[in-house]
């Protein structure tokens, strides 16, 4: 991490196949490089967990003030808080192709069924309870639904093939 005047702030050698970071360059998450169902959580070169999954990772996301982010295979998706396991959420019949997470704790999938090409949208709390979810048209694109949180948490955004919704969430 290196600051706009070229000052160094903090490094870290991994080699990762893929990471996502959070809105202030402080926390992220990534998969590793050589054995890809290894998701590990960093507050800048800190390691504060890891998980092993069942499968490779398809998926990562991180909430844009750090505290809360996901991870899938092709079974189950993780929150993690803190860089710790916070919930667990399994997937079933169907292929997830996008991920998000809010800094409530909120997570967002897009799948698509396994059998045929229906697509859904699913919104969990934080203890990983299904709170919404939507049907939408079958789809022959592999990458929609499409999902992502407003950066304040409030709504979200689906893209499907026919157009790109914003949905916002209800107060409790």
């Amino acid at each position: 991490n290196t600051s706009l005047a070229g000052a160094k702030v903090w490094s870290k050698a991994k080699p990762v196949h893929r990471l996502e970071i959070d809105d202030n360059a402080r926390f992220w998450i990534a998969n590793r490089s050589g054995d890809t169902r290894v998701v590990e959580l960093f507050d800048n070169a800190s390691t504060l967990g890891s998980s092993s999954f069942e499968a490779p990772i398809w998926n990562l996301a991180i909430a844009p003030q750090g505290q809360y982010a996901a991870a899938n295979s092709r079974g189950v998706a993780r929150l993690f808080k803190a860089g710790k396991t916070f919930a667990q959420i399994q997937l079933g019949e169907a292929f997830p192709v996008s991920l998000d997470v809010s800094d409530g704790g909120y997570v967002l999938l897009g799948l698509q069924s396994r059998k045929d090409k229906n697509c859904r949208v699913k919104l969990y709390d934080a203890a990983g309870v299904e709170k919404w979810s939507k049907t939408l048209p079958e789809d022959d694109n592999g990458h929609r639904p499409e999902v992502r949180f407003t950066p304040d948490g409030k709504a979200f955004t689906v893209r499907d093939q026919a157009a790109l919704t914003l949905y916002t969430l209800e107060a409790p």
